[in-house]
């Protein structure tokens, strides 16, 4: 291999392994989607060719937009957390007018310091032109950072709310999951029992994971649901629920035309799968309704 092609095979894989050992905040399996946002927000700059840096204060509405729709439901998002913390992992930097004051409970500063010191973030430089010089780079680290981190339902739309196409792979799961889950509910929407075919083949029906795969969901039939692709992405988005009764619960935040697809099944019994050790396990329904239901449910 020529010396000019290792130099680069190196800046390349030194490039990826700074951006696969992010340090992820981590409580049980709960979701903490702060950095891998703002490093995809990034990329999304870097794709339309604006500079390096950019200002909190300018960063700061897409990025909150972004942790309220693919982050889980909290009573309040902060933006300003990944922008300064992300330093700590050498894929980031922070530059101020003036030295950012920490605040009391913690190392790094509130909000308002942010704002009120000018400060600027963005990929080092090294980072940055690493990415400019190895074409496809920084289309692999997006690809990978969306599989870590959210189900394949939200990748499209990550994508287009933040202005790229980027196709990622399928991803690798137990072969047998999805054959089991719908197996397990004869081929029928667990909400609404759709289960169209054509010439013998089935579509739009899906093996969705109550926990996440990527959150420390098992591929264990229990926690697994055989849904449509409207419910599925619903039951991701947080928009269905279920409680422990294995009903359906529908989220007060989700509007507009709902009735046939989502209200006239609130409360609804799930139909049940054909074997009682594979019903949907406490443990994944009490994880969705923490990390993803946008409770509280409509009455």
């Amino acid at each position: 291999m020529p010396m000019l092609a290792k130099i680069q095979e190196s800046e390349r894989n030194a490039t990826l392994s700074r951006f696969s050992h992010i340090k992820m905040w981590k409580r049980a399996e709960e979701r903490a989607p702060h950095k891998p946002l703002l490093i995809l927000l990034e990329f999304s700059r870097f794709f339309r060719g604006e500079p390096r840096l950019v200002t909190f204060k300018e960063l700061c509405p897409t990025l909150s937009l972004l942790l309220l729709r693919y982050g889980p439901p909290r009573k309040s998002v902060h933006p300003e957390y990944p922008f300064f913390r992300l330093q700590n992992d050498g894929v980031w930097e922070v530059q101020s007018d003036q030295p950012l004051i920490a605040r009391q409970s913690n190392t790094d500063p509130l909000k308002s310091e942010l704002l009120k010191k000018n400060a600027m973030g963005g990929f080092p430089s090294d980072v940055w032109e690493a990415l400019q010089r190895n074409e496809g780079l920084a289309q692999q680290i997006v690809s990978s950072v969306l599989e870590l981190n959210f189900p394949d339902t939200m990748h499209a739309d990550i994508r287009s709310d933040l202005g790229f196409d980027i196709c990622t792979p399928t991803p690798e799961r137990d072969p047998e999951f999805r054959q089991r889950v719908l197996d397990a509910y004869g081929h029928e929407c667990a909400v609404c029992g759709y289960n169209a075919r054509i010439c013998g083949t089935e579509f739009g029906l899906e093996a969705a994971h109550i926990q996440w795969h990527m959150r420390g969901g098992t591929s264990h039939p229990s926690n697994g649901i055989a849904l449509c692709t409207l419910h599925h992405k619903a039951l991701d988005y947080g928009a269905i629920g279920i409680t422990e009764e294995n009903r359906v619960l529908i989220s007060s935040q989700m509007h507009g035309t709902t009735g046939q697809w989502f209200d006239e099944f609130k409360f609804q019994s799930l139909r049940s799968a054909n074997r009682r050790d594979w019903q949907p396990s406490i443990a994944s329904i009490r994880w969705h309704a923490k990390e993803v239901f946008r409770g509280p449910a409509k009455d």
